[in-house]
């Protein structure tokens, strides 16, 4: 059976020293790629039985299917990351500012 010390050997798949996980947008990005140059790919095959056009209609489409999706998803990540740090600036704001107020109220 495995140990504990074998499964947390197993090492991740990276890229670039990182690992493919923690990249914003990279998983999701290759199997788009990945789906719709095959797609592409197989499908001018079954129209024209050329084997060999085919196939680099499949890697060109594999990369510029990947790259668009990779650069729409990060477009979409940075405008949520913009939007969170201007909430968190925000919050911020109003904790110091309740803080500085004096509540006048009486109970």
């Amino acid at each position: 059976m495995s140990t504990d010390a074998e499964i947390s050997s197993i090492t991740k798949p990276t890229i670039l020293g990182r690992e493919i996980g923690s990249v914003p947008c990279l998983k999701r990005s290759l199997l788009d790629g990945i789906i719709g140059g095959l797609t592409i790919g197989m499908g001018y095959f079954l129209y024209t039985s050329n084997g060999y056009k085919s196939s680099r209609l499949a890697m060109g489409s594999y990369a510029v299917i990947t790259l668009a999706s990779w650069f729409n998803c990060r477009m979409k990540w940075a405008e949520k990351e913009k939007e969170l740090m201007q909430f968190k600036d925000a919050m911020t704001i109003r904790k110091s500012a309740d803080k500085n107020s004096i509540d006048t109220r009486e109970v």
